[in-house]
């Protein structure tokens, strides 16, 4: 019998953590107010998703509790991916977290802005099953969820080919600076 998945009981869930698609958002105290904007417009540098992004993160995101939660092949074929052995826990949890993302998008067609939320969302609930499951006496400390979700991001952007070009692309719009910043914190996040 599958492990029931506490965060989905059998519907989509969004981040609880966002606004409902077309909420508005209050100002808080301290912070610049943006103008209002016209139906369907967006604000330079609003990186909010559209409704339609957010479904489809949504429909991704049930995808992955069905295939984690639902169905025992598959939750048994994911499990058996990770390995518990000292210094491999953390890269065969990504593997596994991976293979189910590029599946699930192989059978969905998933909007490509949909994906890392659902990345994220499967390496979480797929190191939440691996705990519960108890098999292999797994328990993720705060660092090692840190680089399995870290490394499955990586691994993702590598599974959808991203050139160097578009790396070159983001680090020029960020800057030298804050690139530099975000290779150390990868860096000190990935060696512990």
């Amino acid at each position: 019998m599958p492990i029931e998945d506490p965060m989905m009981q059998g519907q989509p869930q969004g981040d609880p953590n966002m606004p409902p698609p077309g909420a508005q958002q209050q100002p808080q105290p301290g912070q610049p107010q943006r103008p209002p904007q016209e139906e369907g417009q967006s604000a330079p540098g609003d990186d909010e998703l559209s409704e339609g992004v957010i479904a489809e993160a949504e429909k991704g995101m049930a995808a992955v509790g069905k295939a984690l939660y639902r169905d025992e092949a598959m939750s048994d074929k994911i499990l058996a991916m990770v390995s518990p052995e000292e210094g491999q826990t953390v890269g065969t949890t990504a593997q596994a977290a991976i293979m189910l993302v590029t599946e699930m998008d192989k059978q969905m067609d998933l909007d490509e802005e949909a994906i890392a939320s659902v990345t994220v969302f499967a390496a979480d609930r797929l190191m939440e099953l691996v705990e519960a499951d108890g098999r292999n006496n797994i328990q993720y400390s705060d660092m090692q969820a840190k680089q399995v979700i870290m490394t499955t991001m990586e691994g993702i952007l590598m599974a959808y080919g991203t050139t160097p070009e578009d790396s070159k692309q983001v680090a020029d719009a960020l800057g030298e600076g804050e690139v530099a910043e975000h290779q150390k914190t990868y860096e000190e996040t990935l060696n512990g």
